[in-house]
């Protein structure tokens, strides 16, 4: 159709033109990549992403988790533009350095297996990053004593306590 006219803010149609003003606009000639949408809005809009390399990436998660349960790790990165960069939905090549004491999919979430220690790697853009090490206990803590029934005055103080053996949190 017609198009002669069309500027941003205004078209062919018979629409209202835009009455604002725009604090920025870039033009690409194809799709971003999800890490360059991620740093470039960590960085906001005075800055222009030029590499998509971290400078260093970190893996975080839990430092114990208790028989089979489950944690989702993070990833966070630092680049040239923009620190502490949010990348979790981007990470690739999750590992875990053994398998047989926790796992980790394709998602970043730990799931323990047995007990013992363990890390999570994860890799973006070719860096990769590794937690600290996890503790995976492979039976629960067992109260050893409990309180017992207390009776106490509005705004008096009641201290308890609780003493567990086993497990390794």
């Amino acid at each position: 159709g017609y198009t002669l006219n069309n500027y941003i803010g205004l078209d062919q149609w018979n629409d209202a033109p835009f009455s604002g003003s725009f604090d920025e606009l870039r033009i690409w000639d194809g799709a971003l990549p999800p890490v360059y949408m991620l740093v470039a809005s960590a960085a906001g809009p005075g800055a222009v992403v030029t590499n998509l390399i971290p400078l260093s990436l970190t893996v975080t998660a839990g430092t114990s988790l208790l028989g089979s349960r489950t944690e989702q790790a993070t990833v966070t990165g630092d680049f040239a533009q923009a620190s502490g960069v949010i990348l979790t939905s981007v990470a690739t090549n999750w590992t875990s350095s053994n398998p047989a004491i926790l796992t980790v999919d394709a998602n970043g979430l730990i799931t323990g297996v047995s007990g013992g220690t363990a890390t999570v790697s994860a890799m973006v853009n070719g860096v990769t990053g590794t937690s600290a090490v996890i503790t995976v206990a492979s039976t629960p803590p067992t109260p050893t004593s409990w309180f017992s029934n207390v009776t106490a005055v509005v705004g008096e103080q009641v201290v308890l306590s609780v003493q567990a053996y086993g497990g390794s949190l």
